[in-house]
Order: structure tokens, then C-alpha cells, then sequence
């Protein structure tokens, strides 16, 4: 696939992001008076923190706070760089695969720009990607709508037809598809329901789904 792009999510594969994220959505919650569950947490992974927070007014009723946004997006930023962040088994060595490939890639993220460069950082991964990050909060709808997708294949100027996007979320996974780009799904814990009936590949781990960016990027594996 020549002049392909490969788009990389953020956190859960690239950056072991979990817990920290958890940590810091539990903490405002609890200030607004909300117990997140487990299956909270799971609800809003992949989901952008402004409709998350739209959620929890309209699930708990409650008046979230004009300030609150801002606070939670300075609290994640504070909290992305450090012990609490590790790399996903296996992405740098992928990364470093693909890059050597000689293809396009970048980092599409709901999160922030600042937080995405500070995780990357954090791990060593931010080298490969230099100011090719682009925001769920720069476009009308974050992820699972389309838009994030289409925006960073638009200023890497990569048709959607020669994009490859690498993902793990039911939300990214289905905002991938939406923009009609070949999707991989780092999936360690087995594909969710959706991923399984969506068409998208997905893999058990990094050392298949490397193989596979490679042979699509059109450089032979070694």
C-alpha cells in the first residue's frame, strides 16, 4: 500500500493509560458527588471527556460545573507523565517497524494534544511522531463519530482509501470504519462483540499486528 498513512490511537496502544485515566475520572466525579463502577469506567473508554461529562449530568443529575472540563483536561495532563505511564507492551518496537517503513504515521487521540505529547514523551515514543498528533477536541465530534479520522488524513493530505488505522476501543474502532479506513484492533483480552462482527481485524498482541502494518506498509518482513 504506497503512500499509506498509519494512524495510531493513544491510550491502550501506544501507552498504558488505564488506571491513571480511572484515577482521575473517579477523583471529579466524586467531587460532583458521583461513585463511578467499574462498568462506568468501561462505558466512557474511547470516549471524548466533553460527552462523558454530558453523560454523567443527564445519568446522574447533576449540574456539572462551567470550569469542570477544564479542570478534568488539567488534572490528565498533570497525571500523563511519569511512573503512572508506561508503553504498551510491544508498541515501540512496532512503531520503530512501521516507521522504517519509510510510511506516513500519526497519533489520533480524544484526548489533548498537550496530554498525548506528554505520554509519548513520557514512554520515548514522541520522537516518532514529532507535531503529527491531532485532538478529538479540534474537530465537531470526537471519536466514535468519523471526524478526528478524516481531519488528520486531510493534513497528512493520505486518501482515506490508503489509511490504516491501529485502535483497541469499540468507539475508535467504530469511528475508523465510519470513515471507510482499513482498521487493526489491538485486542489482548480478546475482540469485544462489536469488533468481532465489524469487519476489522484484530490481533492478540503486538507481534502479529506489527507483521501486518508491515506487509500493508509494502516492505518485506525480516
Amino acid at each position: 500500500m504506497p503512500d499509506s498513512l498509519v494512524i495510531f490511537d493513544c491510550d491502550g496502544v501506544l501507552v498504558n493509560t488505564e488506571a491513571m485515566l480511572k484515577r482521575v475520572d473517579k477523583k471529579v466525579a466524586s467531587e460532583l458527588g458521583i461513585v463511578l463502577t467499574e462498568q462506568d469506567h468501561e462505558r466512557y473508554v474511547g470516549v471524548q471527556d466533553v460527552d462523558m461529562l454530558a453523560d454523567w449530568a443527564n445519568r446522574f443529575d447533576v449540574a456539572i460545573p462551567d470550569d469542570c472540563f477544564d479542570r478534568l483536561q488539567s488534572a490528565k495532563l498533570a497525571a500523563s507523565s511519569g511512573d503512572a505511564i508506561s508503553a504498551v507492551p510491544g508498541a515501540t518496537e512496532g512503531v520503530r517497524r512501521v516507521a522504517e517503513t519509510g510510511v506516513s504515521t500519526c497519533v489520533a487521540s480524544n484526548g489533548t494534544v498537550e496530554q498525548t505529547a506528554a505520554k509519548l514523551r513520557s514512554v520515548g515514543l514522541l520522537g516518532y511522531f514529532r507535531n503529527r498528533l491531532f485532538s478529538g477536541c479540534d474537530v465537531p465530534k470526537g471519536k466514535p463519530a468519523p471526524d478526528l479520522f478524516l481531519h488528520a488524513a486531510r493534513v497528512m493530505r493520505v486518501d482515506v482509501s490508503r489509511c490504516i488505522v491501529v485502535e483497541d476501543s469499540d468507539t475508535g474502532v467504530q469511528g475508523a470504519l465510519s470513515a471507510s479506513m482499513t482498521t487493526l484492533v489491538l485486542a489482548p483480552n480478546g475482540a469485544s462483540p462489536f469488533v468481532a462482527g465489524s469487519g476489522a481485524m484484530a490481533f492478540s498482541g503486538y507481534a502479529e499486528l506489527t507483521e501486518e502494518l508491515v506487509r500493508m506498509c509494502g516492505r518485506e518482513v525480516h
